[in-house]
């Protein structure tokens, strides 16, 4: 499942994750566009690699 992630630090910027893999990284807008199905989280914190949270389903939310 792709899924769209930016933090409220840098909204101009996201991560596209398809299940546990990084799948791009670039502008939000472009890669909202590119994937407007995408449901997108939004993080109150910079988001790293290899962090993984459990609970993150739970958090996304659908633009």
């Amino acid at each position: 499942m792709l899924t769209l992630h930016t933090a409220d630090a840098s909204p101009e910027t996201a991560v596209l994750v398809d299940g546990a893999h990084i799948a791009a990284v670039g502008p939000y807008e472009r890669l909202a566009a590119g994937r407007p199905d995408a449901p997108v989280g939004r993080w109150p914190r910079i988001r790293t690699p290899g962090r993984l949270n459990p609970n993150g389903p739970e958090k996304l939310v659908h633009s």
